[in-house]
């Protein structure tokens, strides 16, 4: 009997220090030491360090977190030190990018540690081949700086639209890793200047026959132009030469819009000044397809039960016996559709050669499509789909206004598209 408790009691007291390990483990420091211990198995010292750091600060004194983290943070900053000295003897032109880069981890590691109390955080210290980081990234920022700038002069020798940008973004680039360097910034505004394509786009013409649709063919060019102006990186090396300035050319070249792209004045174009692309455009063809209803009727039914009744078989057994019954509905699917279509042309052309750079057709289709459902009878019969469909009511479709302007938001994203895939 005093052998049956005292067994029973040394699996009580196993139990409770099995459950307060666990304990442990589902904790927010637990839980973020496992986490290092993931992260460590598969080889990614830096989370795993990260995540040793963030138990530790739930709880400094949790030790298998501090232990595994002066196993640990030795181990990064090896891994850290040795890339960095494989980068500094290949001959990776922009190697200095990557220190810099291996440099900041190891920065970050390192204030990680001192946020820790000072006796972990000067232990683990003491165990790993740390260095002076910030002096070391300086100098890793000048080199990557240098070579940035070293570059973008050489692309300028040779003096292209291609290689002016090309040098753009190399100043660009210095000057990420060393404010003011040199005359980087002077440089990159020249080159982006001189790198620059300064655009034209001529209002679009109406060709469609109809002149209630002028003001299309004039919004389309409108919002291209807003699209471009929205677009940052494309407008950085992209002047848009403005309406006026353009009919001011037209009229001193004695030119007309139509004129731009005839083939008997478009050797015109080669005496532009200002101007290197122009774009012209034309609205063609314009569709619309009023709205049509089309309704068809179901005829639904199901077997459901109708009632329950009980009985004793041969053997004395109570049992159930259901009783069917067919349920039946109307079903009602309405189905609303209409569509309008913009087609158009565009080219872009090279003022200097007068020639087409590039061009083609356009299209802008908007489909309208909206259905929804009645019925009559025992609901029951309906599945989810169409209960679904039954809680939709009808509504009015757009009108021919409201589907053209769907479409010209439409042919007007895919002229923008085409037109910048063309000149960047």
């Amino acid at each position: 009997m005093f052998a049956e408790n005292l067994k029973i009691s040394f699996i009580l007291k196993i139990s409770i220090i099995s459950l307060i390990c666990n304990c442990a483990y589902f904790s927010s420091h637990g839980t973020a030491y496992l986490n290092a211990k993931k992260a460590y198995g598969v080889g990614d010292y830096e989370k795993a360090i990260n995540d040793c750091i963030v138990s530790l600060r739930y709880k400094d004194t949790y030790k298998p977190s501090i232990e595994l983290l002066q196993k640990l943070f030795p181990l990064g900053i090896d891994f850290h030190n040795k890339n960095i000295d494989r980068l500094k003897i290949s001959r990776d032109y922009y190697k200095w990018d990557s220190i810099v880069s291996e440099l900041k981890i190891l920065l970050k590691l390192v204030d990680d540690i001192e946020s820790l109390n000072s006796q972990i955080k000067n232990k683990i210290l003491k165990s790993s081949n740390t260095r002076d980081y910030f002096i070391e990234l300086e100098k890793a920022n000048a080199n990557a700086a240098k070579a940035h700038y070293d570059y973008g002069l050489s692309k300028m020798e040779n003096e292209t639209k291609h290689d002016y940008k090309v040098a753009a973004f190399s100043f660009k680039n210095s000057l990420k890793f060393v404010q003011n360097y040199k005359d980087s910034q002077k440089l990159y505004e020249y080159c982006r200047k001189s790198a620059s394509i300064k655009l034209g786009i001529i209002p679009f013409e109406n060709k469609t026959g109809k002149k209630k649709y002028s003001t299309i063919s004039q919004n389309i060019s409108t919002n291209i132009l807003s699209k471009f102006f929205n677009d940052d990186n494309l407008m950085e090396f992209i002047d848009i030469i403005n309406r006026d300035k353009i009919d001011l050319i037209i009229k001193e070249q004695k030119l007309s819009h139509s004129g731009l792209v005839d083939n008997s004045q478009k050797i015109q174009l080669g005496e532009i000044k200002g101007i290197n692309m122009m774009v012209t455009g034309e609205i063609n063809q314009i569709i619309v397809n009023n709205p049509k209803k089309i309704s068809e009727k179901q005829k639904l039914s199901k077997r459901v039960i109708k009632n329950t009744t009980t009985y004793t078989d041969s053997k004395g057994k109570i049992k159930k016996k259901n009783t069917y019954k067919t349920i039946r509905g109307t079903l009602t699917h309405h189905k609303q559709e209409s569509s309008a279509k913009i087609i158009g042309t565009y080219q872009i052309i090279d003022t200097e050669t007068a020639s087409v750079i590039s061009g083609g057709n356009v299209e802008g289709i908007y489909n309208y499509s909206y259905d929804w459902a009645t019925f009559n009878g025992n609901e029951k019969v309906l599945d989810y789909r169409w209960k679904k469909k039954l809680k939709k009511n009808a509504k009015a479709p757009p009108n021919k206004e409201e589907l053209i302007n769907s479409a010209l938001e439409k042919i007007t994203e895919n002229f923008y598209n085409q037109i910048k895939s063309s000149i960047q």
